[in-house]
């Protein structure tokens, strides 16, 4: 059996648009970091031409992208409606001015958090 993680992504207005369920390698040095290489520079933003196509046109179009990204073959991530929880590991994923937050936590205790602002 593997370790489960539950990726539940907030609108801007803090409600739940979805949950990304993986199946396996769902702690820190796995899928939390494979979170942060996908994140890491983006930004949110609002309208978007051919020159900011790394960034997403809010979080609606982040949670589309972010499924689209991990989504790969049959098996090992799966997509949830709002409030699923079946997950060792959750990775919450929120707005943060332009930037995006993922808070990663356990057990309702938060291990980690960052920013796709950070280096």
């Amino acid at each position: 059996m593997g370790t489960r993680s539950d990726t539940i992504i907030f609108n801007e207005d803090g409600k739940e648009i979805c949950v990304l369920g993986s199946q396996f390698d769902g702690y820190l040095d796995g899928h939390g970091r494979d979170l942060k290489c996908f994140l890491r520079g983006r930004k949110i933003i609002h309208g978007y031409t051919d020159k900011n196509d790394k960034n997403f046109n809010g979080m609606d179009c982040m949670a589309a992208s972010l499924v689209a990204h991990f989504k790969k073959r049959i098996g090992e991530f799966y997509l949830h409606a709002p409030g699923w929880r079946n997950g060792d590991y959750h990775y919450h994923i929120t707005k943060d001015g332009d930037n995006i937050k993922v808070t990663a936590k356990r057990d309702d205790e938060i291990l980690e958090e960052w920013s796709s602002g950070e280096d």
